[in-house]
């Protein structure tokens, strides 16, 4: 993280934030999206999870 590394020079700031984001990505891919598809089943037909919109960016 050569930017951050720039940005913060404080090596303990910067391996708390990669901690942090680390967890954040983690509890997005598993717990967030059970939670979002538990909600949108109520008021929806359909719900998925891991859904490719397809294209290329």
């Amino acid at each position: 993280m050569p930017f951050l590394s720039r940005l913060i020079q404080d090596n303990e700031k910067i391996a708390a934030y990669s901690f942090i984001h680390s967890m954040a990505t983690t509890l997005g891919m598993s717990i967030y999206e059970d939670v979002s598809v538990i909600i949108a089943s109520v008021n929806s037909e359909e719900c998925f999870r891991n859904y490719g919109v397809g294209g290329a960016i």
